[in-house]
């Protein structure tokens, strides 16, 4: 999970995914999760990382991608429900 309007957490998200590949099974479904779109739904300006960017690392990556906001609740069920039906 990175905040999109905070382009540093992003780029952690390189060495992040390093360490994650490297200490589990390759065989894992990992999400990449972009946090606090209710801040850039606010003030476009906001926003640091575009979800082009994100999308095209994600797919470069084998990831899942959304964009959600834990504090109005968006797409939040939505990333839970993927993630249950992944495991399946």
């Amino acid at each position: 999970m990175y905040d999109i309007t905070n382009r540093n957490s992003f780029l952690n998200i390189k060495r992040w995914l390093k360490e994650l590949l490297e200490n589990t099974d390759l065989k894992c479904v990992v999400f990449l999760i972009g946090n606090k779109i209710d801040l850039v739904d606010k003030n476009e300006k906001t926003r640091e990382v575009t979800f082009e960017e994100a999308n095209e690392y994600a797919n470069d990556n084998n990831l899942t991608f959304y964009e959600t906001s834990a504090c109005i609740n968006k797409n939040i069920s939505l990333v839970f429900q993927e993630m249950m039906e992944s495991k399946k």
